[in-house]
């Protein structure tokens, strides 16, 4: 269990940047796994929201520069508003492994509920792209303020509606994403481009909608991967994996960042 080391507020942020970026900034450190996480307030001014990050780097890369950014986006929390905190176990091994990962609070206590009945790519498409515009907004802001992150060709990585958040985003934006990993994601299809590899991680109790996985032809011709996991069902794919599935879902994530380098 990280523990909380200090607290601080960068006041000077209030008044220097445009858009009124809040920071109350906590730096959590576990000196046996060396990793630092920091949770950062973002207010975008221009919608009227706050959208909480948390930021996992190696205190072993804190001196580097154009450090590779990895966008997590967590599954649906009904709006309880710490969703983007309980995917520890993956961002802090990706952390280790050299990456900078910035997990985003995509829902606040006043949004509206998830659909759960009705044509549901079409009515969850509006959350999606709210979620799009959550992630833009991420990427301008922390980009001027912490230039050693290179967020160019990012990685995205979603668990269930984050990602079809995530195969949304690039949908739109294409050219800006090296890398798309899902986690049982259902609605959303995968995209098809050959300058983005994508990997999807299939859980044993749920079923896509017609349309969102490859077929065979396809996962070939744009080089998709699709892996079933024998042994995790959907919601056992956050913090409250086993060890076991936790290790598999790691492994299997670090062997297809590593492989489409």
């Amino acid at each position: 269990m990280l523990r909380y080391i200090f607290i601080f507020v960068l006041l000077g942020a209030l008044f220097a940047h445009s858009r009124s970026t809040y920071f109350f900034g906590i730096s959590e450190a576990d000196l046996m796994e060396g990793i630092r996480l920091e949770t950062v307030m973002l207010n975008d001014a221009e919608r009227s929201r706050l959208v909480p990050v948390a930021i996992y780097t190696s205190y072993a890369d804190s001196a580097k520069q154009n450090l590779p950014v990895i966008l997590f986006n967590h599954g649906y929390g009904k709006n309880q508003g710490d969703s983007y905190l309980t995917y520890s176990y993956l961002n802090e091994f990706l952390a280790s492994k050299g990456y900078c990962v910035i997990s985003i609070q995509h829902e606040v206590k006043t949004d509206e509920k998830l659909p759960m009945e009705g044509n549901l790519q079409e009515l969850r498409k509006p959350i999606w792209d709210r979620g799009v515009e959550n992630m833009r907004f991420v990427i301008r802001e922390l980009d001027s303020l912490r230039p050693q992150f290179n967020f160019k060709k990012l990685t995205l990585i979603g668990h269930s509606n984050g990602g079809d958040i995530a195969a949304n985003y690039v949908f739109s934006y294409p050219d800006s994403i090296k890398k798309l990993i899902t986690l049982d994601n259902l609605r959303m299809p995968l995209p098809k481009f050959n300058s983005v590899s994508v990997m999807s991680l299939r859980a044993s109790d749920t079923e896509a909608d017609p349309g969102v996985l490859p077929n065979s032809e396809d996962q070939k011709k744009y080089k998709m991967k699709i892996v079933y996991l024998a042994n995790t069902n959907h919601g056992d794919m956050n913090d409250k994996a086993t060890d076991e599935q936790k290790a598999e879902i790691n492994r299997e994530i670090d062997y297809f960042l590593t492989a489409r380098q």
